[in-house]
């Protein structure tokens, strides 16, 4: 397990965000659809979310691996501005070709 220990200092250095960021949100909450930890917590949420969503969370898979590292594009910084924001910050991301 990954402990992170912070002085005085780095505690009055931290900031909070005013909103919660859309495409962060995305992304952590496809990692919980994912598995099938914690069941008690999060089951009834799962099933309720891939009903909404009717598979279209298939899309996501490719860019959102199970653990680890996921393309930085996904959650620009102007996520914190608002979700209109990050998804043209998005949209704008050159392609690769």
């Amino acid at each position: 397990m990954l402990r992170v220990h912070f002085s005085e200092l780095d505690l009055a250095r931290l900031r909070m965000a005013v909103r919660p960021d859309a495409l962060w949100e995305t992304v952590l909450s496809f990692h919980r659809l994912r598995e099938n930890r914690a069941e008690s917590v999060y089951g009834k949420w799962r099933s309720e979310a891939r009903n909404r969503l009717n598979g279209e969370a298939r899309l996501l898979a490719p860019l959102i691996p199970s653990r680890g590292y996921f393309p930085d594009f996904l959650t620009p910084a102007e996520g914190v501005i608002g979700c209109d924001a990050a998804m043209s910050a998005l949209r704008a991301t050159p392609g690769s070709g």
